[in-house]
């Protein structure tokens, strides 16, 4: 299974490059954010941007869109502070996994057990 995650301190996130090639593919987007896989932001201090609205989840980050899309783009699929990586997991050799982050920087984990 592929999982996208962020390999430096910030954050992870898309280029407004690589949220409209998804959307082109495919994903919705919205202004308000409801019920899409996109927000379409006009903020006019800074700039419009595409932000993923369920952008952490592990649906989006195994969604096979923005897969193709970040294989295809490479670095330009990097939004702001972030250098995304595709990480292959051998799903049929684990039970469950997480993302575990660190002031923006990523890696998968296995799902561990803990009682208090």
């Amino acid at each position: 299974m592929k999982v996208v995650i962020n390999k430096c301190f910030g954050g992870f996130s898309l280029s407004d490059k690589a949220a409209k090639k998804c959307i082109k593919l495919g994903m919705t987007v919205s202004n308000d954010g409801k019920g899409t896989d996109f927000l379409y932001n006009v903020d006019p201090i800074f700039d419009s941007r595409y932000y993923a609205v369920n952008g952490h989840s592990k649906e989006f980050r195994t969604n096979p869109i923005v897969i193709k899309v970040i294989e295809e783009l490479g670095k330009e699929a990097d939004g702001s502070c972030a250098e995304l990586k595709i990480v292959e997991i051998p799903f049929d050799s684990i039970d469950g996994w997480e993302i575990s982050e660190y002031d923006g920087l990523e890696s998968i984990e296995e799902d561990h057990q803990s009682w208090s």
